[in-house]
């Protein structure tokens, strides 16, 4: 079903990398692990909505998620898209997301 809608993937190993390819209103979701090498996924977040304050964004990760604190260290963040791995949920997240595109 998700590659009915997707149109195409750009995957990016290195932050620096997908920082200097991001094109703003190009991209209809990213998504973002939270450990990542050099900067946490929540940096790259909030990088990324400093060019594109509209982009879709679910991170991902393997561990537990106390929105408490994370609100606390990063307010001006949107932390909606949650999807722990691995998951079905990957996909049923991105067809929710996809579907108000």
């Amino acid at each position: 079903m998700v590659s009915k809608m997707l149109k195409q993937i750009y995957e990016f190993l290195l932050v620096s990398i997908a920082l200097s390819n991001f094109k703003p209103f190009f991209y209809d979701l990213l998504l973002i692990d939270i450990r990542m090498p050099n900067m946490t996924g929540f940096e790259f977040g909030l990088k990324i909505r400093e060019v594109d304050a509209n982009v879709k964004i679910c991170f991902i990760t393997a561990f537990d998620i106390y929105y408490e604190s994370l609100l606390e260290e990063y307010p001006n963040m949107d932390f909606s898209c949650f999807i722990k791995k691995p998951s079905q949920a990957l996909i049923e997240r991105i067809e929710k997301e996809l579907s108000t595109v």
